[in-house]
């Protein structure tokens, strides 16, 4: 069945549950990260552990999780069809031992329009999936079929983005290129070990870059204005150009700011809070500005695959890239590495640019 444009294709039932542990007893892994996260959940926000098997549930294409987490914030509602809906996300978290088959699964499953999986967070101990149909969902009935409806209208969004920045943050410092050990995430591709710490320092800086953190805002006010006008006072401030994900519409809403002594980054997260709206620094004074949605940090993160080659010269083949791969519509780059003593090439890039390459490689591996 073909959902409409506005939602994607559950309002949670049930009580929310309130966790007891005996005093002594030790906390299951998913007891422990839900009492972590809900000491970072925004006003209003609650978080409901489910850890039964047979109870999680699952998207299209992966089995049932370690354990699940769902969220809704009970004092706010947006309207639809069938009345008013509290905002909600549910999360599944799966051991990072099952990543490569996860992150595969996700691959495979783009094309279709139901239940599809996207990830959320990858972290060193979780990965972390979602779906369209799980953030601010319902259930709708069609004939004597009961449907999940996922909403992502500009109304829904609003209401669910200080769970989602909060989210974020959370997971940002958990991810593995947070972890001291990033380096070694990256498969080993030369024999010469200098060589091998090159390609691992090239690919921890491309994935820790920030907004300049010495860029700072002295003071910025603006009262009842249009968000694009506050967005570039912010820019033009502190320095930095701003670029934004095609087909934006929420840059005409009315905004309000007051910004004293604080960085860039610091206050271009501030700008966006309650905008459904995030971003991403892809230099130290440029960042790139989205609709903040699973699907959109799904689309927007860069990930690192290696090539291994059969035929082709990896320092030819990396050349003819270089030449014929252009970036996406939002300006995003690939980053290509290859080494002499390698036959393979590494690759980091966005999901749309990995697709291409990949084809593109496999089409040109030749003599």
């Amino acid at each position: 069945m073909q959902m409409s444009s506005t939602i994607a294709p559950v309002v949670f039932a049930g009580a929310l549950c309130a966790w007891t542990i005996p005093v002594g007893a030790a906390q299951s892994p998913g007891e422990a990260v839900a009492a972590d996260i809900r000491k970072q959940l925004p006003d209003g926000w609650t978080c409901t552990l489910i850890s039964e098997k047979g109870k999680m549930g699952h998207p299209h294409g992966l089995e049932e999780p370690l354990f699940r987490l769902d969220f809704v914030n009970s004092s706010v509602a947006f309207a639809e069809e069938i009345g008013p809906v509290h905002p909600n996300l549910r999360l599944h978290f799966h051991a990072s031992a099952e990543r490569d088959g996860i992150l595969k699964t996700i691959e495979a499953e783009r094309p279709y329009s139901w239940a599809i999986p996207t990830l959320f967070a990858d972290t060193r101990e979780y990965v972390v999936v979602t779906s369209p149909m799980w953030q601010n969902h319902f259930t709708t009935r069609v004939g004597d079929t009961n449907w999940g409806v996922g909403v992502h209208t500009e109304e829904a969004n609003r209401l669910i983005a200080p769970l989602l920045q909060a989210l974020k943050k959370y997971f940002d410092s958990r991810t593995l290129e947070a972890g001291p050990q990033a380096g070694a995430q990256v498969p080993v591709v030369s024999k010469d070990a200098a060589v091998q710490r090159q390609i691992e320092a090239q690919l921890a800086g491309a994935a820790s870059v920030r907004l300049d953190p010495t860029a700072r805002i002295a003071s910025l006010s603006l009262n009842a204005r249009p968000l694009s006008e506050i967005l570039d006072a912010v820019a033009k401030a502190g320095g930095v150009t701003f670029r934004y994900a095609s087909g934006m519409t929420s840059l005409n809403t009315s905004s309000t700011v007051n910004l004293s002594d604080k960085t860039v980054e610091d206050a271009l997260r501030g700008v966006l809070q309650g905008h459904a709206l995030t971003f991403q620094a892809i230099g130290p004074k440029t960042a790139f500005i989205y609709p903040d949605s699973p699907a959109n940090r799904d689309k927007y993160t860069a990930s690192v695959r290696v090539f291994p080659l059969a035929k082709a010269d990896p320092m030819r083949l990396l050349q003819q890239l270089n030449q014929v791969v252009k970036p996406t519509t939002d300006g995003f780059r690939p980053m290509v590495l290859a080494v002499a003593d390698s036959p393979a090439v590494v690759v980091r890039a966005v999901p749309e640019l990995m697709a291409s390459i990949a084809s593109w490689i496999a089409e040109h591996d030749k003599d």
